[in-house]
């Protein structure tokens, strides 16, 4: 096991341009859960928004 992280990192790369399935496995893991954590945030910020501008017309302010 590489005691240098560089050297981790760098092993990592090139198993990944092998095709090693574990490598491959985890970026698609890594992938989807930022791409859902990025959703989820666009929800909430959409949500809030749509409660502000909810609550200004309700009040008669303007957005």
């Amino acid at each position: 096991m590489p005691r240098n992280r560089g050297h981790a990192i760098s092993r990592f790369f090139e198993d990944l341009s092998d095709g090693d399935p574990v490598a491959l496995g985890l970026v698609t893991v890594l992938a989807v859960i930022f791409v859902g954590v990025g959703l989820f945030v666009l929800k909430v910020r959409r949500d809030l928004r749509r409660e502000d501008e909810a609550k200004a017309r309700k009040y008669g302010r303007k957005p």
